[in-house]
């Protein structure tokens, strides 16, 4: 290869380097304007800015770790505004990015993050499980278990990281509420009135259900009613049409035979007589030749 041609494949090369140095410098801009909404408290805005970055990486474990914490900061949003179970289910998509974010990256260190963060998340649902249940809105058995859950992820990550400060804190509170809920389980009587709202909240979906399903039923009725209807009118104005067509039919004939009577009434005078006369001259006629038949006569002479 000449020297132009080595100069070609340099050039070449460097433009492909500069093309990626900039598509890696807008990448890590998009992705620090979406972390600086999250840290100015706009989760909402934030998972905007990451999910355009997923179309150009949709394997991204750094994003995917992002959007984990952006549905974790709306779940901490939802809560507050007493909201529990959008909270719960911004907390169950936070879980599936960090998840994300563990599967697709080779870093260690973000792969310890996001496992940490799952088991912050497991534990936060765990604690609103545990309001619900003081309301009557859910079941104490339900929160016992998502609390042995919380307890069980922390216990998995100080497996991998033993020395893990977060982990360890976070593990000794959760085994604190679970001893604590455990020791002093509600009522009885709680218990019971929890299972009777229960019972009842499903009674008020079941009669809900079956109003709707009635209504629906009660629409359909009144449409197949309605098609009826309609067939019938137009069966009824078919045989009208029918009924008057025959009528005009009827009528035409009838008029059509006045006006041959019509025709034969006015035929002139004279022409009835001439023809009257023709027809007793010809009657004459065939008598006079049944009276006189004719002989035949004989050939007189020579006739060639």
């Amino acid at each position: 290869m000449d020297r132009r041609g080595i100069e070609l494949v340099l050039a070449s090369l460097l433009l492909v380097l500069c093309g990626r140095v900039e598509a890696v410098g807008s990448f890590r801009q998009q992705l620090e304007k979406g972390n600086g909404q999250l840290r100015e408290g706009n989760p909402t805005g934030a998972l905007d800015q990451y999910r355009e970055l997923l179309t150009e990486d949709p394997e991204s474990p750094l994003v995917r770790y992002n959007m984990g914490l952006a549905h974790y900061g709306e779940a901490s949003q939802f809560g507050g505004l007493g909201s529990t179970e959008d909270a719960l289910a911004a907390l169950n998509k936070a879980k599936e990015e960090f998840e994300n974010a563990e599967k697709y990256s080779r870093d260690p260190k973000l792969r310890l993050d996001a496992a940490f963060n799952h088991a912050n998340a497991t534990a936060q649902q765990a604690k609103w499980s545990a309001e619900a249940a003081k309301s009557g809105a859910g079941k104490f058995e339900d929160t016992i278990t998502a609390f042995e859950a919380s307890v069980t992820e922390y216990e998995e990550l100080l497996k991998r990281q033993p020395d893990h400060a977060g982990a360890k804190q976070n593990l000794d509170h959760m085994r604190y509420l679970l001893k604590s809920m455990l020791q002093n389980p509600p009522p009885p009587h709680e218990q019971q009135q929890q299972q009777q709202q229960q019972q009842q909240d499903g009674q008020n979906q079941d009669q809900d259900q079956q109003k709707q399903e009635q209504q629906q039923q009660e629409q359909q009725d009144q449409q197949q009613e309605q098609q009826a209807q309609d067939q019938q009118q137009q069966e009824a104005q078919a045989q009208q049409q029918q009924e008057q067509q025959a009528a005009q039919s009827e009528q035409d004939q009838q008029q059509d035979q006045q006006d041959q009577a019509q025709n034969s009434d006015n035929l002139p005078e004279g022409n009835v007589e001439a023809l009257l006369e023709s027809l007793e001259e010809t009657d004459k006629r065939e008598q006079r030749e049944v009276k006189n038949p004719q002989r035949g006569n004989p050939v007189q002479g020579n006739w060639w």
